[in-house]
């Protein structure tokens, strides 16, 4: 998590206009019984992203990462707007 902040403050440094997301905040698992015992909650965690999305800068790129439950985002770019 600590690169990816630091490389979003690199770039807003620069003048870039780039925003932090922490996929924690998006990301939804539900623990299960069956498989490796975790299950994404897509619908929940798509309604997480449009609004941590939303509430972002207009127009900036985001850089995201850190989600719970070892599921690996490392990092993820996005760029484009909602």
């Amino acid at each position: 998590m600590w690169s990816a902040k630091l490389i979003t403050a690199l770039l807003q440094s620069r003048g870039h206009n780039f925003h932090f997301l922490d996929a924690r905040k998006v990301i939804t698992v539900k623990i299960t019984e069956v498989g490796d015992g975790r299950e994404i909650q897509w619908e929940t965690s798509q309604a997480n992203i449009a609004a941590q999305l939303a509430a972002a800068p207009p127009g900036c790129h985001v850089v995201a990462t850190g989600a719970s439950v070892e599921i690996a985002l490392c990092p993820l770019y996005y760029t484009g707007g909602y």
